[in-house]
């Protein structure tokens, strides 16, 4: 090389240039939308999963409801001779109160509790033949399916509740 000639600094060659982006911490965009499509995979695949645990849990909770609501009503009935009256739509009958002491939320994140009783003359429930029992309402039907399959006593289904059975009606 001659004087007249300047040689070329090689710091801004290809090569270099990548190594010093690299050594800063950044990305290429490439690498980003890889990242980003394995991300979305992952969560396809979790969600579900996640959802149907929470019914899973959302059912076991319901039935553990409803064992509290049924020793609650067994002990009314028995320190009586007969069943709580029936009850409203999400609330507490308030002669259940007493033995539950508000533990139970009856109308809640969609689920709607209510007592239900049969008088002595002939009507629903006693007409689908439930003396004592507890109504579930919700529209969630993966809900209502969980409870149906975690449940081992009869059930009467109808649309978009379910009722729990504690006693026959005796016609």
């Amino acid at each position: 090389m001659d004087s007249t000639q300047k040689a070329i600094p090689h710091s801004h060659s290809s090569h270099r240039g990548r190594l010093s982006r690299r050594s800063h911490g950044s990305f290429t965009l490439i690498e980003l939308l890889i990242v980003v499509a394995i991300l979305s995979i992952l969560a396809n695949l979790a969600i579900p999963s996640m959802q149907m645990a929470l019914n899973r849990t959302r059912a076991l909770a319901i039935i553990s409801d409803f064992k509290a609501i049924e020793s609650a009503a067994t002990t009314f009935h028995s320190d009586n001779g007969r069943w709580p009256n029936r009850g409203q739509n999400g609330k507490e009958p308030p002669e259940l109160s007493r033995y539950l002491k508000g533990e139970i939320g009856w109308n809640e994140n969609g689920i709607i509790y209510r007592w239900q009783a049969a008088k002595k003359k002939a009507g629903w429930p006693c007409s689908i033949g439930v003396g004592a029992g507890l109504t579930v309402k919700t529209r969630d039907e993966v809900l209502r399916m969980m409870i149906e399959e975690r449940w081992d006593r009869p059930l009467y289904k109808n649309r978009n509740q379910i009722m729990f059975i504690i006693e026959p009606c005796s016609r």
